[in-house]
């Protein structure tokens, strides 16, 4: 069946990424961000796609179908159980975690499950047969990383962790 709704367990696949992992120490904001441009140009995400992070956070714009939602006061996992709970046609839905309980309440409500590597080795798999190279593709930064690395040459801090 087609995919046509992806949840993304936000900080679970983030981590997994150590460059953003490595951000994340220092700046959870930029690292999510990194995270989410990640996501926007890799298509193994399909159909609607919905980030769901932990915690309270800044709204960062992601795009037509690409949702970023914050958890607030309860866990991504929680989140993305209530979401499964409200979803019709549940096995043409796609859940991304490593994590076994968000596993295990995806595999209950019928939806499919792909790890957090296994997304991440079609992702870096993907950008190396689309560009031929083995390397990911490079994009222009935005307006908010080029502040945020303009921020850390003026502090002085040449290591941003």
């Amino acid at each position: 069946m087609e995919i046509r709704k992806t949840y993304i367990d936000g900080y679970n696949v983030l981590r997994k990424i150590s460059r953003y992992a490595r951000l994340l120490k220092s700046n959870a904001d930029a690292a999510r961000r990194g995270f989410v441009e990640f996501v926007r140009s890799h298509p193994q995400a399909r159909g609607s796609v919905t980030i769901v992070f932990d915690g309270f956070g800044e709204a960062i714009s992601a795009g037509k179908q690409l949702t970023v939602v914050f958890a607030n006061t309860r866990t991504a996992d929680t989140r993305i159980r209530l979401e499964l709970e409200q979803q019709n046609q549940r096995s043409s839905i796609r859940v991304i975690s490593s994590d076994r309980e968000v596993q295990d309440h995806a595999r209950a409500f019928g939806a499919q499950i792909l790890s957090s590597e296994d997304f991440l080795r079609e992702s870096t798999s993907g950008a190396s047969e689309k560009s031929g190279t083995g390397k990911q593709d490079q994009h222009e930064l935005s307006q908010q990383e080029i502040q945020m690395w303009m921020n850390l040459f003026k502090t002085g801090r040449s290591n941003p962790e």
